[in-house]
């Protein structure tokens, strides 16, 4: 009997530690996937940083060539290598890329933020124009421009496009756009100076122009899109001043007063965006950094980074 009671008390033994055993095992094996997981999500980031530092490094060489040939740039538009979205990997080649990595990536997108309009600045006649701003979000706008939000405040401008949003009387049919009308997300910015370049904008934001017209915008959006036809391709074409789009397009009239009052041919502030995966995906780092760009250098005015992964 007390043999018995020994070998069954040695067998719960035996049980109880396999059972320790296996949980540490599985407790180990977790904390190192939580550590591969740590590791890759840093390599990630540490990619997606570098792809907007390479973005940055398109636009110093862009100014650089507005320094150089500045007639000869056709301002800022889209046909120039930074409004081309470009990959380290497959496009530039300058990252070693093993080949289980084949469906990842690391590349860069650049907008031209000076292809909207600002909620800050703009004039008040654009805003009017806008489809799916109506007076009384408008009244809400130069508010906001003129008077503090909070009280014993000072005034507070918009600090991101987004704040739009949220303003009483913005649907998210008006935000998000349907199939007839333009989303207000992709027309909107808090960055700038307040004038819309010419050659960056989009059809939706030019309509938005007072006078301008759209046999005008027409017209300059056919010879914008060079011989291919499509907007935002390398073939873009843009004017570099007043008197070159008059020669180009042979528009007269309102519209050339309205481009003047309203409009401008070299941007200098631009939203780029890296982006990075690994694990087939899994894990995605986009990163975001809004630039000033002063002669050849890169003013950095906001920073934001974003994980995503399983």
């Amino acid at each position: 009997m007390k043999k018995g009671f020994i070998l069954v008390s040695v067998l719960w033994m035996i049980a109880l530690l396999s059972f320790v055993i296996l949980g540490f095992g599985r407790r180990v094996m977790l904390d190192r996937r939580a550590s591969a997981y740590s590791l890759d999500v840093s390599e990630a980031r540490f990619l997606a940083h570098s792809a907007v530092q390479r973005g940055i490094l398109e636009l110093r060489n862009k100014a650089i060539m507005d320094a150089v040939n500045p007639e000869d740039t056709g301002g800022t538009h889209l046909g120039q290598p930074w409004a081309q979205s470009k990959s380290l990997i497959k496009d530039l080649k300058i990252l070693d890329w093993s080949e289980d990595r084949s469906e990842d990536d690391v590349f860069f997108v650049i907008t031209d933020e000076e292809s909207k309009i600002n909620l800050n600045s703009t004039p008040k006649e654009i805003l009017e124009e806008v489809q799916g701003i109506n007076r009384g979000i408008i009244r809400q706008i130069m508010k906001r421009r003129t008077e503090a939000v909070h009280q014993d405040e000072g005034i507070s401008p918009f600090q991101v496009e987004e704040e739009l949003r949220y303003l009483r009387g913005i649907k998210d049919e008006d935000w998000f756009g349907t199939d007839r009308t333009p989303a207000l997300k992709d027309m909107f910015t808090v960055h700038g100076y307040g004038k819309i370049n010419i050659n960056t904008a989009s059809e939706q934001v030019l309509k938005c122009i007072p006078k301008l017209g759209e046999r005008a915008i027409g017209v300059i959006m056919k010879y914008r899109a060079g011989d291919d036809g499509q907007i935002g391709t390398s073939d873009d074409r843009g004017f570099s001043n007043i008197q070159e789009l008059m020669d180009k397009t042979g528009l007269s009239g309102d519209p050339i007063e309205a481009i003047k009052q309203y409009c401008m041919f070299y941007s200098t502030c631009y939203k780029i965006r890296g982006y990075a995966t690994l694990r087939n995906g899994r894990i995605r780092v986009a990163c975001t950094a809004v630039v000033y760009i002063e002669s050849t250098n890169a003013n950095l005015i906001r920073w934001q980074e974003e994980t995503f992964g399983n």
